[in-house]
C-alpha cells in the first residue's frame, strides 16, 4: 500500500524543483502546480495571504544556498 505522505513529499519535491524555474513573478510556487496537486497538498484550503506567504517561503528556500546538516 502506498503511503499518502510519500506521494505528498514527492509532489512537494517536484514542485520545489519547478519553483526554481518559475520565479518570474507569475504566482510563484503554487502557480506551478496543477489543480489536482494543489488539492492533494491541501493548498486550496489556504487563504490568498497564506498562499502568498507559502510562495515567499519556497522562493527564499530555493534561492538560498544549500545548508550542511
Amino acid at each position: 500500500m502506498r503511503s499518502p505522505r510519500l506521494g505528498f513529499l514527492f509532489a512537494l519535491g517536484l514542485a520545489l524543483a519547478t519553483a526554481a524555474f518559475a520565479a518570474d513573478g507569475t504566482g510563484g510556487f503554487t502557480a506551478t502546480l496543477s489543480s489536482e496537486q494543489q488539492t492533494a497538498a491541501g493548498l486550496t484550503r489556504l487563504s490568498a495571504d497564506e498562499q502568498t506567504a507559502l510562495n515567499a517561503l519556497v522562493a527564499r528556500e530555493v534561492s538560498s544556498p544549500a545548508r550542511a546538516t
